[in-house]
């Protein structure tokens, strides 16, 4: 019953990822405060839902419930505890799930312990972190999800991989993903900084070049259309004197003829 409720919570927390992704972001933009104040329960309910599923997980290693797939090629019902748990993270499913899970956990740091930033800010923050998270849970439920059962389940499992069989390279993977994981957080408030900004620059750029723009506008139209007017004036005068009637030679003008002398009167 464990591992099905935290095979439901996986799969609420992508749901929780799609409108911490959406939402917050439309707040923003849109200036609906409320919409914005989603972002930090988002993040939070988030992080809870793949906690739980991860411990569902240990769940299931440590008391070695074969019926999983991932239980039964990584672990052993005589190996010991550390080793077990080990056995979570010591393959490509428990290791998919432990990194959203930190992913999710540096979200939740950001809302509970970002509340002196700027809303907008975090909100975008949080936003940016939430597209992360939801791609990764499409990843993991749809192509490598943790929690497949297998019928019937077999007696005994097919052991840890001897590499991670030693207490270094036991607490490696955790360790490697809480600072690459981790740098992810840095991706998200760069991203949020430039959207927090997009909006207001391309405003006041636009702003600031309306009468610069209309003039080059009208100056490189002009310019365009400048041979255009002159070839279609050619083109109207030679069009002009074709229709005219052709003037006469002077051959065949009629000869003037010569006024007569005023006459005197008697």
């Amino acid at each position: 019953m464990i591992v099905e409720t935290g095979h439901y919570a996986l799969a609420l927390a992508l749901a929780v990822a799609l409108l911490q992704s959406v939402l917050p972001l439309w707040g923003t933009r849109s200036g609906d405060s409320e919409l914005t104040s989603i972002a930090v329960p988002a993040a939070i309910t988030q992080f809870l839902l793949l906690g739980y599923a991860f411990a569902a997980l240990t769940y299931a290693h440590v008391v070695s419930d074969f019926s999983l797939v991932t239980v039964a090629e990584n672990s052993l019902t005589t190996k010991p505890l550390v080793y077990k748990l080990a056995g979570v993270w010591g393959n490509h499913e428990g290791s998919m799930l432990l990194w959203v899970l930190i992913l999710a956990a540096f979200g939740a740091a950001v809302a509970i312990l970002g509340r002196g930033m700027a809303k907008e800010l975090r909100a975008n923050t949080l936003t940016v972190q939430g597209w992360i998270s939801f791609a990764f849970l499409c990843f993991i439920l749809f192509t490598s999800d943790p929690f497949v059962r297998r019928f019937p389940a077999p007696f005994e499992g097919q052991d840890l991989n001897p590499l991670l069989q030693d207490a270094g390279l036991a607490i490696h993977p955790p360790l490697l993903y809480l600072g690459y994981v981790g740098s992810s957080i840095v991706f998200s408030f760069a991203v949020a900084a430039l959207i927090s900004v997009l909006g207001t620059v391309t405003h006041a750029l636009m702003e600031s070049q309306k009468p610069r723009f209309g003039a080059r506008f009208l100056q490189s139209h002009g310019t365009i259309a400048q041979p255009i007017l002159r070839s279609a004036a050619a083109s109207c005068v030679a069009g002009c004197a074709s229709r005219s009637p052709p003037a006469s030679s002077p051959s065949e003008l009629p000869s003037p003829t010569p006024p007569h002398p005023p006459s005197l009167a008697r």
